[in-house]
């Protein structure tokens, strides 16, 4: 048979293979890292964050950042990594036998409210077999956050790939890597293609996801419109729908980050959303204060959480299973930094005061 008819044959074959089972053609080699002294969820323990308080610092002299789990009164601290590196979000899995943690590919100076900037990479933090590994280290991964969705099936989160943002989807071991937001700007009324999407979560129920959304409105690559608001859509991208206008807060740079809404989470419900909101009162480290919203899924409901007049940073909010609502504060006046709970009326709003500094704090699935 000639040459240049096995080519194309084969050139078929790769396209058809490719095409139909790209998870086994793009599935990543893991590289497993074993870790005898990783910590265990206590039973008793409701919410992980990250905190400074082993002291511990890396060879470079800046404070390593680890996972802890707490109770819901910031008390029982139980450590769970001793890696020496640095967390920025994470989420515990259904079931609580696993972490998807973004950590810091280098070491971040906690006075600098740029880190977030620095190249960021999914870990799978195995609990049970006491072992971690990478996921497409060399992309930018978790811009914004990470989540489950409830069967523990799926990690979603923010990838900066091709030379975009979209919200991707994968297994654990990394298969069916998905882009779930590609040109659904374009569905949402953007004026060219391009967007900023990040800080995602996922429903209880496995069926959408909620995300900040920016469009691109300039000609550089990283022109986007200063101000951000929030979108939800279906886990296949159908359906988008923006849920918020940003606030009153004019469109512009405030710090290290604009005006608008960030970090949704939906209730277990799925009927309303807490995400914060840009409010310009004041700077803490160089980052604009920012409130705590909670809202309906249909637009009847806005109520401010957040006390009247707040300056500090209020953001990161996450839901129990029973309706409770904890967010982290980073108040440079009161030199707190931690997590903060309130019900849905705004009713038992105190700080964990135990808890002082941790961050990014979330609750563990039961």
């Amino acid at each position: 048979m000639p040459i240049k008819i096995l080519m194309l044959i084969f050139l078929i074959l790769a396209v058809v293979w490719g095409g139909n089972s790209a998870s086994a053609s793009n599935k990543p080699i893991l590289q497993k890292t074993d870790l005898p002294k990783l910590g265990t969820i206590p039973d008793g323990a409701s919410l992980i964050l990250a905190a400074l308080w082993s002291g511990e610092k890396d060879p470079k002299g800046n404070a390593t950042k680890e996972l802890y789990v707490i109770d819901d009164q910031g008390e029982q601290k139980t450590r769970i990594t001793y890696n020496g590196k640095a967390y920025h979000h994470f989420a515990v899995a259904p079931g609580r036998k696993m972490i998807a943690a973004i950590r810091y590919d280098e070491m971040m100076d906690i006075n600098n409210p740029a880190n977030f900037r620095k190249k960021k990479t999914l870990w799978i933090i195995d609990l049970e077999g006491k072992k971690e590994w990478p996921l497409y280290p060399e992309i930018d991964s978790g811009w914004g956050g990470v989540d489950w969705s409830p069967d523990g099936q799926w990690i979603y989160l923010s990838m900066f790939k091709d030379l975009a943002f979209d919200i991707y989807r994968l297994h654990p071991d990394g298969t069916d890597l998905t882009n779930i937001t590609k040109g659904i700007e374009m569905k949402l009324g953007a004026a060219q293609p391009g967007k900023w999407v990040t800080d995602t979560g996922a429903s209880h129920d496995g069926k959408s996801i909620i995300f900040l959304y920016t469009p691109k409105q300039g000609s550089g690559p990283f022109d986007f419109r200063k101000k951000c608001v929030i979108v939800t859509c279906g886990v296949d991208g159908s359906n988008p729908r923006i849920l918020t206008d940003g606030g009153e807060l004019p469109e512009g740079q405030y710090g290290v980050w604009v005006a608008g809404d960030y970090d949704p989470e939906l209730s277990y419900d799925g009927k309303f959303f807490v995400f914060q909101r840009a409010t310009g009162k004041a700077m803490n480290w160089n980052v604009t204060s920012h409130d705590i919203y909670l809202a309906s899924i249909d637009g009847k409901i806005l109520r401010r959480l957040s006390p009247e007049n707040n300056t500090a940073i209020q953001g990161i909010a996450d839901w129990s299973e029973d309706g409770r609502i904890i967010f982290t504060e980073w108040n440079k006046k009161d030199m707190f930094m931690g997590p903060v709970m309130v019900n849905p009326d705004g009713s038992g709003y105190h700080r964990l005061e135990k808890a002082n500094g941790g961050s990014e704090v979330r609750w563990i699935p039961k």
